[in-house]
């Protein structure tokens, strides 16, 4: 079975514990990795083509290939969110499946820059700690200068991109029809994840899931434990023996406690009020622009300044 409904992001919007909740629905069957990314050709990593440094087309729908000995999978699922920030991606998903349906999920671009920050830390793509240093840095990456030794995807330091939530959604507007598109919202999956489930259900014209615990905290803020024992797990020549045991513990039930072992939960730290509020001003923009495509008010997302303040200086 070839993939059929494709969650595009964005990034640390609730993507993972969504994609987790759906792949257990006895309707969905969720890719043995969940993030393939092999659409996404303008990100490449490790020498391959996508999140798993797939080889070839062949091994894309293998992925997949489960899906056909499991009775009443109505959708594969890829859940990729390097599609949304993608150049190439949708484009190329449209033209291999163009009855898809297409889900995003978007948070307040603030909050989400935050997030992909920490998350470029544990991925061991960023080395700068503090958040405001490294925006300031985007500029200057940009150059190719300031690089993290190893950085295996420098595009992934322009955290002002990655989060341009206006932009991308002009996108999926532009190519994707409305009844084949859902946005959703990580605000809404917080306060009230069993409405949203529904809606989500309804889209899709699935049958209900009882069992599917939706209060199960899935993708939560994280840190490595060990920065040296991260680099030993992430090395490219462990990685294929990486997702093979992530396809496994998955199966088996014990992914959650393999990953408690290498990594720590905690809350992320606060922004300083004036640079959130630079911030906020930064993407006030995007934020226009998914207003003018869906209609919304947002009161979703924290209000914007009414003064704006000038743009962030760059690093020198």
């Amino acid at each position: 079975m070839k993939p059929n409904l494709f969650l595009l992001g964005a990034a640390k919007s609730g993507t993972t514990a969504l994609a987790s909740f759906l792949g257990e629905h006895p309707q969905i069957f969720l890719s043995v990795s969940k993030e393939p990314g092999w659409f996404a050709t303008d990100y490449r990593r490790g020498g391959g083509r996508g999140e798993t440094t797939l080889r070839s087309f062949e091994d894309y729908e293998a992925l997949f290939a489960e899906a056909d000995r499991i009775p009443g999978i109505r959708y594969a699922l890829d859940a990729s969110t390097v599609y949304l920030k993608s150049d190439v991606a949708l484009e190329a998903i449209l033209d291999y499946a163009p009855e898809a349906r297409i889900l995003v999920i978007l948070r307040d671009p603030v909050a989400m820059a935050q997030a992909f920050h920490m998350e470029a830390l544990f991925n061991l793509n960023e080395d700068v700690e503090d958040f405001e240093t490294a925006w300031r840095l985007q500029e200057r990456r940009a150059r190719g200068e300031a690089i993290p030794p190893g950085s295996a995807q420098p595009k992934r330091l322009q955290y002002r991109t990655v989060c341009a939530v206006g932009s991308q959604l002009e996108k999926v507007w532009a190519q994707v029809a409305p009844e084949r598109r859902l946005v959703l919202f990580h605000e809404d999956f917080v306060a009230d994840a069993g409405a949203l489930w529904k809606d989500l259900l309804r889209f899709l014209e699935l049958d209900p899931a009882p069992d599917i615990d939706l209060s199960r905290r899935v993708g939560a803020a994280h840190f490595n434990r060990s920065r040296a024992l991260a680099k030993v797990y992430r090395h490219p020549l462990i990685t294929p023996l990486r997702h093979r045991a992530t396809a496994l513990l998955r199966r088996t039930g014990t992914l959650d406690m393999a990953k408690r072992a290498l990594a720590r939960s905690a809350p992320r730290p606060a922004l300083a009020a004036d640079f959130e509020a630079d911030l906020r001003a930064e993407f006030l923009p995007e934020v226009e622009k998914f207003v003018a495509l869906t209609g919304l008010a947002l009161g979703h997302w924290k209000p914007l300044p009414e003064a704006l303040p000038s743009p962030l200086p760059a690093a020198p």
